[in-house]
């Protein structure tokens, strides 16, 4: 606590903040709240995460706060994560909202993780969208696996579908990852088809993988 609450070293004070997570002491709660206002943005990222841990019940609110004011990518995007964990269901609002093109890749690619953790159906159409060839390639992919753990798959397996033929290779890996796994008896029947004709060696790979052979 001396060292969050005095030391010059950011990178201490995040190590300080972090390791009180177990802390019951008196005063404890009080000094990891403190540190969310500090400085030094790795400082409030920990402290966040730490007060995630520590006081799971109440970080909701406080967490949303920092994703709507915090004047660092960073922790909004720490933040996004830290509510959606605390807040459930009721974050997927802003959750699609964070999906939104011009924000950063990692907030986005947050969002879509965490909605696809809520596995909620409101969030078929955006994450979907997020899976175009026009976005970044991890997000692509974060919003494949995230498209794929909805109830229903068929979305999931109509993306995988088209990106099996991908100019993305990687992507097309994921794609053949995902048909093997959720595709079902109509999925994986266009596996064998692609494989014939796919010139891509990692991509011949990841469907032969995907088939169990």
């Amino acid at each position: 606590r001396f060292v969050l609450l005095s030391d010059e070293s950011a990178a201490l004070r995040a190590l300080a903040v972090g390791q009180m997570a177990g802390d019951s002491s008196a005063g404890a709660l009080d000094a990891i709240r403190s540190a969310l206002r500090d400085p030094e943005s790795g400082v409030r990222t920990s402290a966040l995460l730490t007060l995630a841990r520590r006081d799971s019940a109440h970080v909701a609110p406080i967490a949303r706060s920092m994703f709507e004011t915090d004047p660092n990518d960073a922790v909004r995007t720490a933040a996004l994560g830290a509510y959606a964990r605390a807040a459930g269901a009721t974050a997927s609002p802003v959750l699609l909202g964070a999906t939104a093109v011009g924000l950063p890749t990692n907030m986005r690619a947050t969002a879509a993780f965490q909605l696809g953790r809520l596995k909620d159906p409101r969030a078929a159409d955006a994450l979907e969208r997020l899976t175009a060839p026009s976005e970044p390639r991890n997000l692509r992919g974060t919003a494949l696996n995230a498209l794929a753990s909805l109830s229903d798959s068929s979305r999931a397996r109509a993306v995988a579908t088209r990106g099996l033929a991908d100019y993305d290779p990687l992507f097309a890996v994921q794609a053949a990852t995902v048909l093997g796994r959720i595709g079902g008896p109509e999925g994986r029947a266009t596996l064998p088809r692609a494989l014939a004709t796919e010139p891509r060696v990692t991509v011949k790979a990841a469907i032969t993988r995907a088939l169990g052979r």
